[in-house]
């Protein structure tokens, strides 16, 4: 049995924890922001026909970050039981919900493909009416080099890009300068050009009238950002498992370190159990060997031998009548008689005590 929690697990999980309790905080930050200011998740519940709002998932997810986190740092820093079996339990149904819904997206991979289709379709119509989900779009076009959601063909769904959308002014009809086009990020780049951004190469490029298919392909890109995307995970394979597995370890090792922090304070509390506390075990030991009651082991050395006291004299007691007739004398010549001298006085005296002492 252990005498103490292994310190490396211990703190290891404390460090761990701390770094994500700070993700979570700056998760929460952000679902705050862009509640308050922002307001792009709105609009996204709107375009996409979520059933719940994407900013209240970013807040979720911060909130259950930090309580976890903060369970994890609690626990380990003060050893408690509780606290690290909740930690790793909640953990671990995080863990596997992740395992079942990539099973299910990949039976489900039809069906998945459709709702990302439909997701495409409805933010390309809605691209002019939100300035942070046209920049969205703008950068997946560019990073995929793709446009549309199939095709080009997908941006005739948009008001301001369709060939036959129309306005009127003053009772006559103008066609939209971008009718029958694309957005710039659908353009191809010139080689050695990346400064300077041409805004308006899209305008009218779908008209088979005036541009030729040859002359379509030189300008714009043809290929869907959803065959793209396919097309760039099936080849960077390995980057996204390697992703995908260092996720699931970040979930598995704190996992497996909270159960062995676990295992070493209950194995410490057993024994204390059988044995009692370290400090009270070892006074029983020593009580029970019949040593010292202090911490410091006995000394290997003999006793010193003892010296032998000489024996005292022996005093001559004196018995009480003796002692009553000594002391009366001794009384009586206390005080001077009259008319001697103090000199002569003391002299007899003296003379009876040495008389005493020779007896």
């Amino acid at each position: 049995m252990p005498h103490k929690v292994d310190c490396c697990s211990k703190y290891f999980l404390f460090g761990f924890n701390v770094v994500f309790w700070i993700v979570a905080l700056f998760l929460i930050g952000v679902g705050i922001w862009a509640w308050f200011e922002k307001g792009f998740f709105d609009n996204l519940t709107a375009i996409s026909a979520l059933p719940v709002d994407p900013v209240i998932v970013v807040n979720g997810v911060g909130l259950v970050m930090f309580i976890l986190t903060f369970a994890g740092c609690v626990g380990s820093l003060r050893e408690n039981i509780f606290l690290l079996k909740c930690f790793a339990f909640f953990l671990s149904v995080i863990f596997f919900a992740e395992i079942i819904v990539g099973i299910l997206g990949f039976v489900y991979k039809g069906w998945f493909s459709t709702q990302f289709a439909t997701f495409v379709n409805k933010t390309i119509t809605d691209y002019r009416d939100d300035p942070d989900l046209q920049n969205i779009i703008d950068f997946t076009q560019d990073y995929f080099e793709c446009c549309g959601g199939v095709g080009p063909d997908d941006w005739d769904n948009n008001i301001y890009f369709n060939c036959t959308s129309t306005v009127m002014v003053n009772g006559a009809e103008f066609t939209l300068v971008e009718s029958c086009g694309v957005p710039f990020s659908c353009c191809t780049k010139p080689s050695g050009d990346h400064e300077v951004v041409n805004t308006q190469c899209g305008y009218g490029v779908r008209d088979k009238i005036r541009f030729t298919p040859a002359e379509r392909v030189a300008k714009i890109r043809v290929e869907g950002c959803i065959s793209s995307f396919e097309g760039w995970a099936k080849t960077n394979l390995y980057t996204v498992g390697g992703v995908l597995i260092g996720v699931a370890l970040l979930q598995i090792i704190p996992i497996c370190i909270a159960q062995n922090v676990v295992s070493d304070i209950t194995a410490i509390q057993a024994r204390w159990e059988l044995e009692g506390p370290p400090h009270k075990h070892r006074h029983h030991q020593q009580h029970a060997a019949g040593g010292p009651s202090t911490s410091r082991p006995p000394s290997s050395r003999p006793p010193p031998p003892q010296q032998q006291r000489p024996p005292r004299p022996h005093k001559q007691r004196l018995r009480p009548q003796q002692t009553s007739q000594q002391h009366q004398q001794l009384l009586a010549s206390a005080a001077p008689p009259r008319g001697r001298s103090n000199q002569h006085f003391n002299h007899q005296q003296q003379q009876q005590q040495r008389l005493q002492f020779d007896r």
